[in-house]
């Protein structure tokens, strides 16, 4: 029975049953609900997504409605008692994943995982249930610009300039203020014109003793300039180069260690969900836990040594947060 166990793909079935009916039961664990999503047109990307289903989990509705098992002994030649227990093994192993706080990957449907609080929370794939968009991709586009036909300059007509008054015509000869200012300056030149005189005025002499010049006595002092010395409390200070820290930590068992790079914080639950659906968008395994009141995401990485998980750790930071900081979780 295992053998055939392994061998039932119950994911294509749920996703098979998505497209011919809204909602898909698993017993015991939840519905997958279907409502219509209009076609959505993305400015930014320049995109424009054909109409789609978008899905949501209802925890509330468990009850078997017996479609899912049909489906399974249709599409797999099998009974439905078979059918059913097969159904009943799927679902055991899909909520014993959840209780151990993993992300359960229903291939070709979503992600389904249990938040901080313990609700359920599911993560839509790629995949387009909505039968009559079958098909469709989506639809590039790039805006058409017009262009702006110029504005038709008026020319005027050509007028023949007379030629501009000279410096001499411009002036009011007949203004107040031109002779107080011309008076001004014949008595500023005037008052110059007697104090230079005055200046060149030989002072009459009388009779003087002239006293004979005698060699000086006393030798002449010398001063040297003095070099200023540097004041050791000055402005500028050479500092100590700090001590290299020494941040491996012990060495691991061979073979494959895990480690989880922690992105960031987020008190807003719907930023936190948005940071994991970028994390499996991008092909990693996402990781969530609570610190403080928030919900810290990260990735899970495996390594074989620290520079490998230091070279992922680089790739991360770039991608995703310069601070990103790596974390054990087995060290709290």
């Amino acid at each position: 029975m295992s053998e055939t166990t392994n061998k039932i793909d119950i994911a294509s079935c749920i996703s098979e049953l998505l497209r011919l009916q809204d909602t898909v039961i698993l017993p015991g664990l939840g519905a997958l609900e279907g409502t219509y999503k209009a076609a959505v047109v993305d400015p930014v990307q320049g995109v424009v997504h054909p109409p789609s289903k978008s899905l949501r989990f209802n925890a509330h509705l468990k009850l078997n409605d017996g479609a899912l098992v049909d489906l399974v002994a249709k599409n797999h030649q099998l009974s439905l008692a078979q059918a059913q227990e097969l159904l009943e093994a799927y679902v055991a192993r899909l909520r014993q994943a959840l209780e151990k706080r993993e992300i359960v990957d229903i291939p070709g449907v979503g992600r389904l995982y249990l938040d901080f609080e313990g609700h359920y929370k599911f993560m839509q794939g790629p995949e387009n249930f909505h039968t009559p968009s079958f098909g469709l991709p989506k639809v590039q586009y790039h805006p058409v610009k017009h262009k702006v036909a110029p504005t038709p300059v008026p020319v005027e007509p050509v007028s023949v300039e007379e030629s501009p008054p000279s410096f001499w015509e411009k002036i009011n000869w007949r203004s107040p203020v031109l002779w107080i200012l011309s008076l001004a300056v014949l008595i500023l030149f005037v008052s110059v014109f007697f104090i230079v005189s005055n200046l060149n005025r030989t002072p009459s002499v009388g009779n003087s003793v002239q006293t004979p010049s005698t060699p000086s006595t006393e030798a002449s002092e010398e001063f040297a300039d003095e070099d200023l010395d540097l004041d050791e409390e000055g402005d500028f200070e050479t500092g100590k180069l700090g001590e290299i820290v020494d941040t491996e930590g012990a060495t691991r068992a061979p073979g494959i260690e895990e480690a989880v790079v922690i992105i960031g914080a987020f008190r807003d639950e719907i930023n936190a969900e948005k940071q994991i659906q970028t994390i499996f968008s991008d092909g990693y395994e996402a990781y969530t836990d609570q610190k403080d009141g928030a919900t810290r995401v990260g990735i899970r990485l495996g390594y074989e040594s620290e520079d490998q998980l230091q070279s992922q750790l680089l790739v991360i930071q770039a991608r995703y947060n310069k601070k990103a900081w790596v974390f054990y979780p087995e060290e709290e």
